[in-house]
């Protein structure tokens, strides 16, 4: 399998990280640190648009959501019915 101590020490640190600014840019060097090893071939990636009506609020698509929104992580989003035509 595919061993880099250097790769699993910024995955180890960006996993503690608090601040979403730092903890992504550790998974940027992570990311191209396993690019650059090339240990995998990566065959496609997804990308899939939404469109959110103007009166929704708290709609935060994640990475992880691949099918639709809140697959994976469960979301609580507000409808201001004021807005609503």
């Amino acid at each position: 399998g595919f061993a880099d101590a250097e790769f699993d020490a910024l995955t180890v640190q960006a996993d503690v990280e608090l601040d979403a600014a730092k903890r992504a840019d550790l998974y940027q060097q992570a990311q191209d640190k396993l690019v650059d090893a090339n240990p995998v071939g990566f065959f496609w990636n997804n990308v899939n648009s939404y469109l959110v009506k103007p009166w929704v609020s708290g709609y935060n698509k994640t990475p992880q959501d691949a099918g639709y929104p809140g697959d994976i992580t469960p979301q609580t989003i507000d409808i201001d019915v004021s807005q609503v035509p």
